[in-house]
């Protein structure tokens, strides 16, 4: 595909003197769902194209050391990252036209579609845990509001500009209400970031910080009551409203909900990312019971 779509027209012959037509109607909303879907595309090109690369190289080298056969299937792997490496850079050059073409930012539409595989990846996990939240939550996890998320850094946000975008429009879900406290959130080593991209404003997504925290307990308490979570959700005001106009929840509530259904993506992230260890301990210590 070329990378310079205007040298295509240069030779059309003119339209003067043609009957003028009246432009086709698109609706903007429509436009945007197809362009995010072509973001979600080209974002899983992108990360196939990777792991192949990765592959290759590590057959290669096992190649190396062992049989020829290895370096054989390297080669084989080589040339399909080739291939899908060209298809890709053309999703991506297609993805940043249509993205001017809509006067939207191209690399927020890539954000949005890392995002959605990210929650394709765990959204198995994602519907067990929602299992046990309120119905509020699970409305706004349902597959026509909740487009995709982040957790921290796995996607390259625009953050300055997102956070210029944000506005905090409740308190912090019942705990550390206050300005202060989101400023000690944000500045807090152990704060995790988790981004909710969502269907009403699939670019400008909403953040809710989950904070572990310390308390000072009695001599005689349990050592498990020294722990404790505070989380609060941090949106545009324009996110909010498209959620309860959308959702039939109210404004208030949005916010809350937005916290709980954050806590609820970083709890299947992580139950999805370290299962398998928690799965080797729990066999671990069932081997030592058997031993005793």
């Amino acid at each position: 595909m070329s990378r310079h779509p205007r040298q295509r027209n240069q030779r059309r012959p003119s339209s003067g003197g043609r009957t003028p037509q009246a432009a086709a109607r698109v609706d903007p909303a429509a436009a945007l769902r197809s362009l995010i879907q072509d973001g979600i595309v080209t974002a899983a090109s992108l990360h196939a194209r990777d792991d192949l690369i990765t592959a290759a190289m590590s057959m290669q080298r096992l190649g190396t050391l062992t049989s020829g056969m290895w370096c054989a299937l390297s080669r084989e792997l080589a040339t399909a990252a080739e291939r899908l490496e060209r298809e890709s850079d053309e999703h991506v050059d297609s993805l940043y036209r249509r993205a001017r073409a809509l006067d939207v930012d191209p690399d927020a539409v890539l954000e949005a579609g890392i995002a959605a595989g990210h929650l394709d990846e765990h959204r198995e996990t994602l519907e067990r845990v929602l299992a046990t939240l309120d119905e509020d939550v699970r409305r706004l996890a349902a597959p026509d509001v909740l487009l995709g998320f982040s957790v921290d850094d796995e996607v390259l946000l625009r953050e300055e500009q997102l956070e210029e975008d944000e506005v905090d429009t409740s308190d912090d879900s019942g705990v550390d209400a206050g300005d202060e406290a989101g400023e000690a959130a944000d500045d807090a080593p152990l704060a995790i970031h988790v981004w909710l991209f969502v269907w009403p404003a699939p670019l400008r997504p909403a953040r809710v910080r989950i904070v572990p925290e310390l308390a000072v307990a009695d001599a005689d308490a349990e050592p498990e009551s020294d722990l404790s979570v505070s989380f609060s959700a941090i949106a545009p005001e324009a996110v909010v409203d498209a959620l309860s106009s959308t959702c039939g929840l109210p404004g208030e509530g949005i916010l809350p909900a937005l916290s709980g259904l954050g806590l609820a993506c970083w709890s299947a992230h992580q139950a999805d990312e370290h299962g398998d260890d928690d799965d080797d301990d729990d066999a671990n210590e069932a081997d030592q019971v058997d031993d005793e």
